[in-house]
């Protein structure tokens, strides 16, 4: 048996919890922020046999998509 720890954005979340259940995987999910951008994420535990850590990652990746976010810095007027 294994442990995926698997830290996605709130965007995907709901989605892979459905492909989650669709194919019998159980996993506990915890709301988590991020400290750099700020931004709401999901953190879910899965513990898999042997036999289904590939599933579960490829499922990870197939549901789940990376995105870019432009940031403005803040300005200082000190100078």
């Amino acid at each position: 048996m294994k442990l995926v720890i698997a830290i996605v954005q709130d965007k995907d979340a709901n989605k892979l919890r459905s492909v989650f259940v669709a194919h019998n995987i159980i996993a506990t999910r915890f709301s988590t922020t991020g400290s750099f951008l700020r931004a709401g994420n999901t953190t879910y535990l899965v513990a898999v046999d042997d036999d289904k850590v590939d599933l579960t990652l490829n499922l990870i990746k197939e549901t789940c998509s990376a995105r870019q976010q432009f940031m403005t810095p803040p300005v200082s007027l000190n100078g």
